[in-house]
């Protein structure tokens, strides 16, 4: 009687621990769910931080370059205002010839 005994108190034991075992479980399922999650969202963020740098770099990259176009551009600048002071003052030489020119042609021309 003491085997039926232990037989019965195992029954009634598997029985009453049933619904614990299949909460325990579905716990874990959803335990393992969420770390699946967990991995996927660190993934996504790996992911995200290498796009960030990338996109980054290519900013750093291209406003480097611009910066080089306007110091390129800005020496242009300089030095095409040298050669307009030059033209200018070049221009008004001729002027001053050209006029000493006529000036001198009036007056022989009036002798």
């Amino acid at each position: 009687m003491s085997h039926e005994l232990v037989e019965l108190l195992r029954s009634v034991l598997k029985e009453e621990l049933q619904p614990i075992h299949e909460r325990l479980d579905r716990l874990e399922a959803g335990q393992q769910r969420l770390e699946e999650r967990q991995q996927r969202l660190e993934e996504k963020l790996d992911h995200f931080i290498i796009e960030t740098r990338s996109h980054f770099k290519k900013i750093e990259d291209e406003l480097a370059e611009h910066r080089r176009m306007f110091e390129i551009l800005s020496h242009d600048w300089r030095n095409a205002n040298i050669a307009i002071e030059y033209l200018n003052h070049k221009i008004g030489q001729h002027d001053l010839e050209m006029y000493q020119l006529k000036k001198r042609l009036e007056l022989q021309e009036t002798k």
